[in-house]
């Protein structure tokens, strides 16, 4: 199972974000990792840094929490916010836009706002409802977004269920014939559990 990266970018409140944004980050993080293990999650830190910026360079994926405070200071260039959302845009990470309980919306976008992160504009925002849909919302993102593959499906017990059936059958058939379809069965399941969330 491969480990991939999520970076996390938000609005600090030493940045002037609100306080209420560290507990959304917080629960979208908890979320994340009780998904899956496969996921290592990064979170922003209220200052940019070169450690900051490799750590943008080897993610698979970067959220942006889009709070009504996240890009109210993007129009000046040494903003945190602004530079890592231009970083992860120049490396080609997938952005994923979570819009936390419809906060963000077109008059969030200050005076003069950059034309470099223009782009905000067109994308998707998903929104995630900060109540008792939150996991349900969560988990569809991962599938959606992260590529997360939910091994404890019904449909995956279904497809066990149909495999021992055919195996069965092929044994009450012929053993030679069965034994192969167990080995194949075996190597395929096999790989198909550890391939999973990859």
């Amino acid at each position: 199972m491969k480990t991939k990266q999520v970076y996390i970018c938000y609005r600090h409140p030493d940045n002037g974000g609100c306080i209420p944004n560290i507990n959304i980050v917080r629960s979208i993080v908890q979320q994340i990792k009780l998904i899956s293990p496969c996921y290592k999650v990064v979170i922003s830190e209220p200052k940019f840094s070169e450690i900051t910026s490799k750590q943008i360079e080897s993610s698979n994926y970067f959220i942006c929490i889009l709070t009504h405070d996240t890009l109210h200071k993007c129009n000046t260039p040494t903003d945190p916010v602004r530079q890592e959302i231009s970083l992860a845009h120049k490396y080609g990470v997938k952005f994923i836009y979570i819009n936390p309980d419809n906060q963000f919306n077109n008059d969030c976008y200050p005076v003069d706002f950059p034309k470099e992160l223009d782009f905000i504009k067109t994308n998707h925002h998903i929104t995630i409802h900060m109540d008792s849909s939150f996991e349900r919302d969560m988990k569809a993102l991962a599938k959606n977004e992260l590529g997360w593959i939910d091994i404890s499906n019904k449909s995956i017990f279904y497809i066990m269920i149909i495999t021992f059936i055919c195996l069965a059958i092929t044994f009450f058939l012929h053993w030679k014939w069965g034994l192969l379809t167990y080995i194949l069965g075996i190597g395929f399941w096999g790989y198909f559990l550890s391939s999973s969330n990859d």
